[in-house]
């Protein structure tokens, strides 16, 4: 049968009589088909112009599989494939909504930092700048998100690094930008630029926040990634396995478990 859950298929086949765990050959990823409707009015419609970032994907579910397969590698390097490709997809998945998130976030620096120089900055940040405050003018946040190509293309890392600039400005407040939102930039900066690997990366992506709640609820329902988190770090990983895949959880208890 196909346990089918956002972009991961997974298809059970079992080692032996009623052993319920699946065999490595047949857990593979695959994209999502149809129109789906998430957060912020995103529909999978996007996701061509957004790179592949899919708004359904079970982020709860992959993060709790994520840290699972971390333990249980560390006890039967077999399962070290499946784990890489649930990193592969999960560092890009994070690493592109928090480009998109920040970017979407800085339409408003515009109603918090009135008379800010930006000619002090250079003229292609000024140029930005410009381009940036037309778009929220006249698009709603998915709207600016979907800039992001194009100014990327033209820019290249700047782009991440006059975020970095944005949100550092002191004229911030309330609800709005400033240090969180800064945090969260710098440290999808951190993983473009190579400085830190992908597991190290998705291990720090987790425990962003912006103003108000999880960073990742512009778009993906957080629930109680918070909490699990808090479990994860008091070193209880059992409570993460009923939030995981039957699959997942069936690998966890066979391998690490009984051990715990």
């Amino acid at each position: 049968m196909d346990d089918k859950r956002g972009i991961v298929t997974i298809t059970k086949t079992q080692h032996g009589p009623g052993s319920g765990v699946p065999t490595l050959d047949n857990l593979k990823l695959v994209l999502p088909k149809g129109n789906v409707m998430q957060a912020g009015g995103v529909t999978s419609v996007d996701v061509q112009l957004l790179g592949k970032l899919n708004p359904s994907l079970p982020l709860v579910q992959y993060c709790c599989e994520f840290y699972l397969l971390l333990e249980v590698t560390l006890v039967d390097e077999k399962w070290q494939s499946l784990l890489d490709k649930l990193t592969d997809m999960l560092a890009e998945q994070l690493a592109r909504y928090l480009e998109l998130a920040c970017l979407g976030e800085a339409r408003h620096f515009f109603f918090a930092n009135k008379g800010w120089a930006s000619e002090e900055r250079g003229e292609q940040f000024t140029q930005f700048l410009t381009e940036l405050s037309v778009a929220s003018n006249s698009t709603n946040r998915k709207g600016v998100w979907l800039k992001w190509d194009a100014w990327y293309g033209r820019y290249g890392r700047q782009l991440h690094v006059w975020l970095c600039s944005i949100f550092s400005s002191i004229c911030w407040s309330g609800g709005m930008g400033g240090p969180k939102w800064l945090t969260c930039i710098q440290t999808c900066l951190l993983y473009r630029r190579g400085r830190v690997g992908k597991v190290a990366f998705i291990d720090m992506a987790f425990g962003l926040e912006h103003n108000n709640n999880v960073a990742y609820d512009k778009l993906w329902k957080v629930g109680n990634l918070k909490y699990l988190l808090d479990c994860r770090r008091d070193g209880q990983i059992g409570e993460l396995a009923p939030y995981a895949s039957s699959t997942i959880r069936n690998i966890w208890e066979e391998v690490v478990g009984g051990k715990t």
